[in-house]
């Protein structure tokens, strides 16, 4: 779990930043970053959801993410909350201001970025909650 959990900070961490510099309309790594973080959401995020399964019994529950995440600080869990509003927001924002039925040519080159790395950062650091909470409740109980 442990090597799973750091995966998903590391992936946080670089989305975060790939998301910060689309912000600015620069993409700050390389194409090859784009397929890594993409394809590195199902590395951690398959072993999160393992291991959600295994300490709530079913992933059908309102308190879900209550759940999965005692044992933890609740900062992780509001700032996971956080970050899905800010990602579904900023989506809607997006959606809305593009033109109906027109596909833009001169995007900057920070645009795909941004919308790619609001997913990665919100499977990233939920994984990361997931993972970081069942690691800390394992060590109260040993």
């Amino acid at each position: 779990i442990g090597v799973f959990a750091v995966l998903s900070l590391v992936g946080f961490i670089l989305s975060l930043w790939v998301h910060i510099g689309a912000l600015f309309g620069r993409n700050v790594a390389p194409e090859s970053f784009f397929w890594g973080l993409h394809v590195g959401i199902f590395v951690v995020f398959f072993p999160a959801i393992l291991v959600a399964e295994k300490r709530v019994g079913s992933t059908n529950r309102k308190d879900f993410w209550k759940m999965v995440t005692k044992g933890s600080p609740d900062g992780i869990r509001y700032l996971f909350y956080l970050l899905l509003a800010y990602a579904f927001v900023s989506s809607l924002i997006s959606f809305f201001h593009s033109p109906p039925g027109v596909v833009p040519k001169g995007l900057s080159p920070g645009v795909p970025w941004r919308g790619f790395s609001e997913g990665w950062m919100v499977f990233y650091f939920g994984s990361f909650a997931i993972l970081s909470s069942a690691l800390h409740s394992s060590r109260q109980r040993t």
